[in-house]
Formats: C-alpha cells, structure tokens, sequence
C-alpha cells in the first residue's frame, strides 16, 4: 500500500503540516497512549495522577483538531483492516458524537 507524500494534514503533535502516513501514525500512535493512560489513571497514585490528567487533557484539545480531518486522511488507505484499526482506535478515545461528558476523563 502506498500513500500519497504529497498531500498533507495539520498534525496538532506537531504543530506543522504532515504526510498522510505522518498524520495517520500520530492518530494511532496517540490514541493509544490515550487509552493507556486511562487504564493507568484507575490505579494511579496521588503522585501520578495530575501528571495522567494533564495528559489526557492534552490530548483532548489534540484529537479536537486531528478528528476534522480524520475521515478525508484514512479515505488514502486502501487497506481495510488498517483503516479500520486506526479509525476505531481514535473512535476509543473521542466516543461517539455527542456524547455527554468528556471521554478524556474517567
């Protein structure tokens, strides 16, 4: 599978324009630390726990910008379980739309 280098998405990580591969790797890669994060949130201590938030917090204004454009960028994917697996990962930590609460949070 090959994907295009010349068109490019806002990548909130980074600040900057990126490939379609670029974008799509930080939407993988930071949903799952979203969902770790979580995970690791349920058993933090008093220590960890404002350092967990923090993250997630973070994170949320990031998949705010990054899910705008998620849809057009996996439309590059001709792989269907590799465009499943990133839009339901990213799916994990945004929720459904609508949805009441902020899914960043426990």
């Amino acid at each position: 599978m090959r994907l295009p280098t010349d068109v490019t998405f806002f990548s909130p990580w980074r600040g900057t324009d990126r490939p379609v591969f670029g974008f799509l790797h930080a939407c993988w890669a930071f949903a799952l630390t979203v969902l770790y994060t979580r995970e690791a949130r349920r058993s933090a201590t008093l220590t960890v726990a404002p350092f967990l938030d923090a993250h997630l917090r973070q994170q949320e204004v990031h998949f705010a910008a990054a899910t705008k454009q998620l849809e057009q960028a996996l439309s590059y994917v001709t792989a269907h379980e590799i465009r499943e697996r990133i839009g339901r990962a990213v799916g994990k930590v945004v929720g459904p739309a609508g949805s009441e609460g902020s899914p960043f949070c426990l």
